[in-house]
């Protein structure tokens, strides 16, 4: 069997399958084709069972990639969680003014979240970043073993707080 045969086979039995899928969701939203499994194989000259083991194989994919992304979708609202819950434990693990500061705390904590999703390996660097809140230039330093911003002692933060007020 040559390489063109295969990748034609491939494409009709994914056709077939996408096809047959298709008139299940069309039927299913209580709108009629008309048209039988039998039909939709023969035009595509596949056999019934061979289109229905596609259409079964093609319906168990979609449901493995569904199941996929409403796991990230909890992982990621678990790890947006994590990092809320710190900085409200740790009120003065983040500054916000001329430039954000964070604690050395804080970036322990997120170094150590970080290793243990698995950057790299289970979840990028720009994900994580943009689930933790913290600017992917900054996490990349942090990575590194640099400190991307200047640090400031809680005592620090408690001065500069009491020094703005009038």
């Amino acid at each position: 069997m040559g390489k063109n045969t295969t990748l034609r086979s491939k494409l009709k039995a994914g056709e077939v399958a996408l096809c047959l899928l298709a008139r299940d969701i069309i039927e299913g939203l209580d709108l009629p084709l008309g048209i039988s499994d039998e039909e939709i194989c023969r035009a595509l000259s596949v056999t019934v069972p061979e289109g229905r083991a596609q259409q079964t194989r093609l319906r168990a994919a979609l449901e493995r990639d569904e199941a996929l992304e409403r796991n990230e979708a909890i992982e990621r609202l678990r790890l947006e969680g994590e990092v809320l819950r710190y900085r409200l434990e740790h009120p003065d693990c983040w500054w916000d003014g001329e430039g954000r500061t964070y604690s050395d705390d804080l970036r322990a904590f997120i170094l150590a979240l970080a290793e243990r999703v698995g950057i790299g390996e289970r979840k990028s660097r720009e994900d994580f970043a943009e689930t933790c809140k913290i600017p992917l230039a900054v996490l990349t330093a942090w990575l590194a073993g640099e400190v991307a911003a200047p640090r400031r002692s809680s005592e620090a933060a408690g001065l500069a707080a009491t020094s703005r007020r009038p």
